[in-house]
């Protein structure tokens, strides 16, 4: 799973994979369903909605993304 693999910390904690992955979607931050994210052939379309991508700019040079 990408998941596993760029969070070690998770691996076979797909409970918490899970839990996070419905509170983003629900959020509007992430495509749903996550499990998309799971297989090889989708790792290269994004994941993330247009206002998850705005979220995670502002997270990452909030001085430069604020209005």
């Amino acid at each position: 799973m990408a998941i596993e693999a760029g969070m070690p910390e998770l691996t076979n904690r797909h409970d918490l994979i899970d839990r996070y992955a419905r509170a983003l979607a629900t959020a509007g931050l992430i495509l749903d369903p996550i499990t998309a994210m799971m297989y090889q052939t989708t790792l290269s379309q994004p994941a993330t909605t247009d206002l998850g991508n705005e979220f995670l700019a502002f997270s990452t040079d909030p001085e430069t993304k604020a209005d």
